[in-house]
């Protein structure tokens, strides 16, 4: 964000703001006589915070943590699917990221049904460690790629959970059919 003007009680302040994992740090300047001096020091700290703001980024790229949620899915990687009225369902791996200094986000998938899970998240990982800069000799890619093991058990657990839908879909049916006959059972025909 870095410093922006601030408005306080009618006094005026420089307002340094940085966010590093997902943490805003904030820090006040207060704007007395001298506004460049102030300004001086405010640009001290931003770039202070600057510092510590890459060094964590940097501490992230070449660590797992910065790509991997506590779930086990890879961040910027999701698995979707495409439903069109009268076709099959197409199962998609999307990666999504905005680079620093981007403004647009970049976008990439890869097709499931067509090439198979593990050539479409192979793919995927490829793309984003490109994007990345991460080689794929290294032991972070190797990680990433390990990951599809996260998207094959969520699809099997997608297929268990599309079963007890139905079945209960049936029970539901079964259910409304029974009292509609209990219903009409004690209407007397004539």
């Amino acid at each position: 964000m870095g410093i922006t003007t601030f408005y306080d009680s009618g006094k005026e302040y420089f307002r340094i703001t940085r966010t590093w994992n997902r943490i805003m740090r904030q820090e006040y300047v207060p704007v007395e006589k001298n506004r460049n001096k102030a300004y001086k020091k405010a640009k001290e700290i931003d770039d202070r915070l600057i510092i510590k703001q890459k060094a964590f980024e940097n501490l992230m790229a070449i660590s797992k943590e910065g790509y991997f949620r506590e779930d086990g899915s890879i961040i910027g990687i999701s698995k979707y699917k495409n439903c069109k009225k009268g076709c099959k369902t197409i199962w998609y791996f999307r990666l999504q990221i905005t680079l620093t200094g981007e403004d647009k986000p970049r976008r990439y998938s890869a097709n499931i049904d067509h090439i198979g899970i593990e050539k479409a998240h192979g793919k995927v990982v490829g793309q984003l460690c490109e994007w990345k800069g991460i080689s794929k000799s290294t032991n972070l890619y190797k990680a990433l790629l390990e990951g599809v093991s996260f998207y094959k058990e969520k699809k099997n657990q997608q297929k268990k959970h599309l079963k007890d839908n139905c079945i209960l879909s049936m029970e539901r049916k079964l259910n409304a059919q029974v009292k509609e006959f209990k219903k009409s059972r004690h209407v007397i025909r004539c």
